[in-house]
């Protein structure tokens, strides 16, 4: 059997990024999360709550071509409103 073990790690890749990145963390199937990025000055500019259906959830984030480049903040949410993880993330335009 093959299984996740768990973890607090939060992983947001690649990183940096075109605005377009993955998260991923360690959950229970059936868990909800909230999923939230804000910019530099604590702005909410995404945001998507779902239900994970595996260990390590994969939710692609996708901020859009009108997103400035910057750090950003992702940041994971259980059901309780309780952080699962945070992590910053550099998204740069060419």
């Amino acid at each position: 059997t093959v299984s996740g073990a768990p973890s607090g790690n939060l992983y947001v890749y690649p990183n940096p990024n075109f605005g377009q990145f993955s998260v991923r963390f360690f959950n229970q199937a059936g868990e909800s999360a909230t999923i939230s990025v804000y910019d530099a000055k604590g702005a909410r500019v995404f945001q998507r709550q779902m239900v994970t259906t595996t260990a390590y959830t994969k939710l692609d984030v996708e901020l859009g071509p009108t997103t400035n480049s910057g750090v950003y903040l992702v940041e994971v949410l259980n059901s309780t409103g309780k952080v699962m993880g945070s992590k910053r993330v550099i998204v740069r335009h060419p």
